[in-house]
């Protein structure tokens, strides 16, 4: 496999790196979300069995705490696949010039594990929680 002389194997290796976080954080993001939807169907039962006044399926309660596991599933899964990042960066391309900075990426990771977390807190504490 020849060599590329100006470089640009780290840029494109820095740049699959990136991608990959991108893809960690897409299934955080996806599991927060099913997590919430979780929580939230569980509670819509509970209000039609009341409405309906008729016993709500046994799986109800449960939903609310099955939920909140996702969505800090989701946080975890963010947050992993960014110490995954971090560990592949230190081993192969500390200290090179010209690459892109690494700071948009630990905000978005760091953004999106926080709204995951205070959402599985909103679950836990709020309304219907």
């Amino acid at each position: 496999m020849p060599t590329d002389p100006s470089g640009g194997g780290a840029l494109r290796d820095r740049l699959a790196g990136h991608r990959t976080v991108l893809a960690w954080v897409r299934t955080g993001i996806s599991l927060a979300g099913l997590g919430f939807v979780v929580a939230k169907f569980g509670l819509f039962l509970r209000l039609l069995s009341v409405r309906t006044q008729t016993k709500a399926l046994p799986s109800a309660p449960f939903s609310g705490y099955l939920g909140v596991a996702l969505v800090a599933m989701g946080a975890a899964t963010m947050l992993l696949g960014y110490r995954q990042h971090r560990l592949g960066l230190a081993t192969g391309q500390a200290g090179q010039d010209g690459l892109p900075s690494e700071w948009p990426l630990m905000l978005l990771v760091g953004g999106c594990s926080l709204a995951s977390l205070a959402l599985a807190v909103y679950l836990l504490i709020g309304p219907g929680g």
